[in-house]
């Protein structure tokens, strides 16, 4: 599932990757990747692509020990 969440220093916003199983966090932009965004909606669109980038390569393999989304689990998380 992705999440974003309003950072207070700097004032951005960031995108979170969380197991569902277990709530587990994945993947953050700001801790891999030191990367913010000025809106939510630009969070989400951009956790959603990195969310597909993980799964597009092996549907039901194991992301950073977890396994990787399907589709359906990509599109409900950005509902």
């Amino acid at each position: 599932m992705v999440k974003v969440n309003l950072m207070s220093a700097p004032c951005l916003w960031r995108w979170e990757i969380v197991d569902t199983e277990d709530g587990a966090l994945v993947e953050s932009s700001w801790a891999s990747q030191w990367m913010a965004y000025e809106s939510s909606q630009e969070a989400l669109w951009a956790g959603i692509l990195r969310l597909a980038e993980l799964s597009r390569h092996s549907r039901g393999a194991l992301v950073q020990g977890r396994r990787a989304p399907t589709w359906g689990e990509i599109i409900s998380s950005a509902q």
